[in-house]
């Protein structure tokens, strides 16, 4: 499955499932590395998430800025790369957004890599 395919079905499946929610491509001239998109939910949450092909690992520049961002205190869904992980991504998205909190850990966790069939890790 194409990055692109699944860079879509997140942009919809968020912004369908979360009234408000916004799921905007993220690109920083000048800053390499940053994750492929921004999910701005209502009440102020913000979800960075970086999309791979199946199998494709992210490069060593990126998994840099994913944990400077989340010293940052931001979450960050490190490695999406199926549809059940966008899946994943939602539910934590629509979590953030009920419950209101503004993340489930300090440096990474659960959302760090998301992938098919597995837990974060």
């Amino acid at each position: 499955m194409d990055e692109k395919i699944i860079e879509r079905m997140l942009k919809r499946r968020v912004e369908e499932a979360i009234p408000g929610a916004k799921c905007l491509k993220f690109v920083s001239p000048g800053y390499t590395g940053v994750p492929d998109r921004i999910i701005l939910l209502p009440g102020g949450s913000v979800v960075f998430v970086e999309l791979k092909r199946p199998g494709k690992e992210p490069r060593q520049r990126q998994l840099f800025v994913q944990s400077r961002f989340r010293r940052l205190g931001f979450t960050v869904a490190g490695c999406v790369d199926s549809p059940e992980a966008v899946d994943q991504v939602v539910q934590m998205c629509k979590d953030r957004c009920c419950s209101g909190t503004r993340g489930y850990t300090e440096r990474g966790g659960s959302e760090e890599r998301i992938r098919k069939g597995g837990d974060a890790g």
